[in-house]
Order: C-alpha cells, then structure tokens, then sequence
C-alpha cells in the first residue's frame, strides 16, 4: 500500500494565525541566504567549452536569457510575498465554523465583508525588468498544493491550494479571466467545475459569482494575475467586470490578490478605485541606475559568461559602454552579452571588446532601439509601448515610427541621443512616408546634429533623397 504524505505543522506564535492548518502548513520564512540559493539559477561557462562546435557554443550563448540571478529587491519582494499569503489565511479558518458559515454565505451570494479587503500588493515596472521572473521565482519557493491528511494533526483531508497564477490577455473579458482561474483549480483538483458553468449558461455577473464562491470555498492563497495592463485595451464594460471580479475576491473571498504588470497598471486601477492603498504593499522594478550595486553585480555576471578564448577584463569603458547600449534594462543586458557571444564566435574573435557591442547594437537591437531611446529620453510610457511593439511586427512600422516623431517634437537633446534617434526614424523612412508636420519635427532635429550627405532630407512636403 503506497504510503500517503502527512503534512507537517509547525508551531506558529502569532495570535491571528495560531491553529490555523492552512498557515501552519507554510514553510518557516526563508533566510536570505537560503532564498537566494533556492531561486538563483547562474549559469557559468562550461570546463570543457573548448571541446564544443561552434553551433554547440552559439547555443550555449544564448542560455544565458533563461537564467536568474536575484537582486536584491528579489528577497523584499519575497517576504512581502510570505506576509501577504499568510495574513490572508488570518480570517480563514477551516477548522472555525464561523469560516465554514462565511463560505456558505458567500456562495449563496449574501456575504457582507466587514473588513475592506483582504491583504494584497502590486508589482509594477517597466518592460523587460523582470517582473515575471520575479513573481515567477518567488512563488517558486512555496508547494503549490499541500495535501491534509485525516491522519493528521486537523483530522481534515482536504488539498491546499497555496496559489494560482493567470496571464491577463489582450483581448482580456470577464469570462476568459474567470474561465482562467477556474480550470486552474479544476486541473489541480480533478473536478469539472468549468463545464458546469458552460452548461448553465451563465451571465457575466453570474460567472464572477460562481468563481469568487469556488476561491472562497477552496480557500485560494493567492491569486497572481501577471500583465495586467492589459486591462487598458479591454472594453470598457469587460474592464470593469474584471474589476469588479478582484475587488470580489479580495473583500468578500478573502483571497489575496498579486497585481502585476507595466507602470501602466497604476493608471487602470487609478481611475476605478477610490483609494490606490486598496491594491496593497506596491513593488515598482525600474530600470537600474549606473552606479547601483544591484546593476553592477548583474553586469559582472553577464560579463564572466565569455565562451571565446581571450575574455577582456571588465573596465569602467566597458561598463559605460554596456550601460549606455542597455539603460539599465536586464533583458538588454543579457541579450547584450548572448549576442556578443554569437558574434565573436562567429566571427572567429577571440575577445569581445566596446566596438563589438556597439555593432550588436547596431544590427541586433533594431527592435529595441525605439524603445530604449525614449527611456534614455525620460518617456517610459513610450517605452513601455514601443518595447512590446516589438513583438508584432506587422502593426509596429507604422505605430513606432509614430511615436518617434512624437518624442523628436519640442524636445531638446544632446547631440548624441539626436543623432540616435535620428537614425532610428531613418531606418523607418523606406516604408513610411512622413506627413508635412512630421517631416518638420525631422528637419528640425537633423538640425541639431551634424547630418551625413547621404542622409534623407525632408522638405514641407514629404521625404526626398538628395541626388
């Protein structure tokens, strides 16, 4: 007979939680030491590297955009985490009848919350950060389902949910959101709660009913909802059902909710909820600065991983160089360093020095290049808009050319960030044709900077090639 796993309790000290299966079934909090071990997945550079192919380095180069070396906020945004997740069980016993008449209550759709909401926080930041990594790599330390045995301490068998993770869509509405959420618990649990839903029918406000009742019954730890930005392009109705869904769960299931997304996020709950404190304990990932330790041990990291033969010491030229080509942003940063890798292997160089990243810059960041010119400019609404404009390459020309001409308007720059951008517009110039204050703000800006002859001109009324 296979034997069945007993959950251990641990003895808790804090009032609120004390007797409570569901806290006690969470791990004592993790040592900052013991957390960065358990998440940190650092690659290094193979002993045997020599011995690989060519092909088999250059996909070795490009590992490096799957790891994880955790800053410092990593640990923060961890014990955040941890106390949002456990105050959440504060006011859901199991073992308490008033929970089990609370859940009843919910479900029949007569709960009336005396306390505002439930203990909740908000990850925002800007693109290519590392939000989702973050979250990813924090809930990462926790079982997802913990198993309660009758033959344990509680005398209950019941299977812990300890949190579930949804990706808002593009085209985000109430029923995807909640059929998301649902078929989570359905798949973790074995039950077909979901098709009984699409049997009856139901309405919108009925799915939200149906969904904040099963949360609150299965007694949910955590909801993540990541990109939820996303909610800005939702209609107008769909946004605020969806809302409507979290404010649900947090006031009336009791489930905390985790928040993630752009600086984008911000504004869409803004503009529906009273009180921004609603949304919980605030995380916010920005783009690093030069000097930040955080950034310069990240840059160390990424620059020890040199599959070639004679790596170059890491200088301060170096570190101005990587910096200026990556603002900061650690996705650039690695794919940075992946590219160079690729390059010189490529090319037969044995070391990878500032001329080589800036070709990679030149040739392999083109997508990239709008985005990260309007954060060098200040304009990290435009950057968080033309960085995911890279991903869909059939709407981006037109949008992203768009937005340059926007930023290049009543801005003044440094010789150095107006030539950039001014070749970044040019790049576009093949297959757009500028309209006649578009063209202006161009000419404008060549002003500023010292024009090649071969460059495109632009007159009142469009773009001409100098003959």
């Amino acid at each position: 007979m296979k034997d069945v796993k007993i959950t251990e309790y641990r003895d808790i000290k804090t009032r609120l939680l004390k007797g409570n299966p569901l806290a006690e079934a969470i791990h004592e909090r993790l040592e900052e030491e013991d957390f960065e071990i358990a998440v940190g997945n650092e690659i290094y550079v193979p002993e045997d590297i020599n011995e690989f192919s060519d092909s088999e380095k250059e996909l070795e180069a490009l590992s490096i955009m799957n790891t994880v070396s955790p800053t410092s906020i990593y640990y923060e945004a961890y014990c955040d985490f941890y106390n949002v997740l456990m105050m959440g069980y504060a006011d859901r016993n199991p073992t308490l009848e008033a929970t089990i008449i609370r859940n009843n209550t919910v479900s029949t759709g007569n709960y009336k919350p005396s306390k505002t909401t439930s203990e909740c926080m908000i990850i925002t930041g800007l693109s290519g950060v590392g939000k989702s990594t973050l979250i990813d790599s924090v809930v990462s330390v926790f079982d997802q389902t913990i198993p309660h045995s009758k033959n344990g301490k509680y005398e209950k068998e019941f299977t812990q949910i300890t949190y579930i993770k949804c990706d808002i869509p593009g085209s985000a509405n109430i029923k995807s959101v909640c059929r998301m959420i649902v078929q989570q618990i359905d798949f973790i649990t074995g039950e077909k709660h979901w098709e009984d839903y699409k049997k009856k029918r139901l309405l919108n406000d009925e799915y939200i009913e149906r969904t904040v009742a099963l949360c609150s019954t299965q007694m949910i730890g955590v909801i993540i909802l990541d990109e939820v930005q996303n909610l800005s392009l939702a209609k107008a109705e769909e946004k605020a059902k969806i809302l409507s869904l979290i404010h649900k769960l947090t006031n009336e299931a009791k489930v905390p909710v985790i928040n993630v997304g752009t600086t984008k996020a911000i504004k869409v709950f803004q503009s529906e909820f009273m009180n921004i404190r609603r949304l919980g304990l605030p995380v916010d990932l920005l783009n690093f600065f030069e000097d930040e330790d955080d950034w310069k041990l990240l840059v160390e990291y990424a620059w020890d991983y040199q599959l070639i033969e004679s790596p170059l010491p890491l200088d301060d030229d170096i570190r101005k160089v990587i910096y200026r080509l990556t603002v900061g942003i650690p996705h650039c940063l690695f794919f940075l360093i992946s590219q160079a890798n690729v390059q010189a292997i490529r090319q037969k160089k044995t070391c990878i020095d500032g001329e080589l990243l800036e070709e990679i810059y030149r040739t392999k960041f083109k997508l990239l290049r709008p985005a990260l010119l309007a954060l060098k400019i200040g304009k990290t609404e435009a950057y968080d808009d033309l960085y995911n404009l890279k991903d869909n390459l059939d709407k981006a020309a037109k949008k992203t050319i768009k937005e340059l001409f926007k930023i290049a308007d009543n801005h003044k720059f440094s010789a150095e960030v107006a030539r950039e951008l001014a070749e970044v517009i040019e790049g576009y110039l093949s297959d757009y044709k500028p309209t006649k204050t578009e063209a202006l703000i161009y000419k404008k800006l060549l002003k500023t900077i010292d024009v090649q002859a071969s460059r495109v001109v632009p007159n009142e009324n469009g773009m001409e090639l100098p003959l």
